[in-house]
């Protein structure tokens, strides 16, 4: 496995991201319009298999709210690849990396009916802050999930 954090997004690797993240999304999932803004003004980690396979993204974004607060915007792992730990493994690894950054807190928003990540986000001690119904339009609720990094993060 290895994880890397790209600054741009063009050619096949966009293709393969914005399909990845609409096969995981749907209709609230970022395209190939709004990815390579994602890229170079975000920041993406790429988790690759041992054969150069795409198999796990995090997308993040910085507050402009609040200071040193960094937001994951889309987290999903391959669905083929699921159950074997590679979120957990991504996880840590992004959490450590803005952990160094300076970052002190995190947010996140996931589906109240995605109960694997949610035992995921759980696992790393992130809290329930608010429920936020039609978040991404009607019907489309959300949890907001915070984890202050300043704290252990839990199994991990």
């Amino acid at each position: 496995m290895k994880i890397e954090k790209v600054e741009e997004l063009t050619g096949s690797l966009l293709i393969e991201v914005a399909e990845l993240e609409k096969s995981t999304f749907g209709p609230v999932a970022l395209n190939e319009g709004f990815l390579p803004v994602m890229a170079k003004y975000g920041r993406i980690y790429l988790l690759w298999d041992d054969g150069d396979r795409l198999i796990g993204v995090c997308q993040l974004l910085r507050s402009w709210s609040e200071e040193n607060l960094a937001v994951i915007n889309s987290f999903y792992i391959r669905e083929e690849n699921r159950g074997k730990g590679l979120g957990r493994y991504l996880l840590e690894k992004v959490l450590s990396e803005i952990r160094k950054e300076g970052f002190r807190a995190v947010e996140l928003t996931v589906s109240p009916d995605n109960l694997a990540a949610l035992k995921l986000y759980q696992r790393f001690n992130f809290q329930a802050r608010e429920f936020k119904r039609d978040f991404y339009g009607p019907g489309l609720e959300r949890w907001i999930f915070r984890l202050d990094l300043s704290e252990p993060s839990g199994q991990g």
